[in-house]
């Protein structure tokens, strides 16, 4: 999360989803242009062991990150 704000203030690229860029822009002086060749989407996995799967913090972690992501969906979608 701190790369986009290094990124802003120098001559450096920073290559990141655009659900996250249209957050960040509206806080930096980002600009967006399209890569010179075809992405792949960016695929994100949470793994753990099952040992985990009940412990209270490890449970609340993984609740975390996906009310981030549904966050971030959300104001991507937003954006007009």
């Amino acid at each position: 999360m701190t790369a986009p704000f290094l990124v802003a203030d120098s001559d450096m690229l920073l290559t990141a989803p655009k659900p996250l860029f249209n957050v960040l822009k509206r806080r930096s002086p980002l600009r967006a242009f399209p890569p010179p060749f075809e992405l792949p989407p960016v695929v994100v996995w949470m793994f753990w062991h099952e040992r985990f799967h009940h412990d209270p913090g490890h449970v609340w972690l993984r609740e975390m990150a996906m009310k981030t992501r549904d966050a971030v969906r959300a104001l991507d979608a937003a954006e007009p």
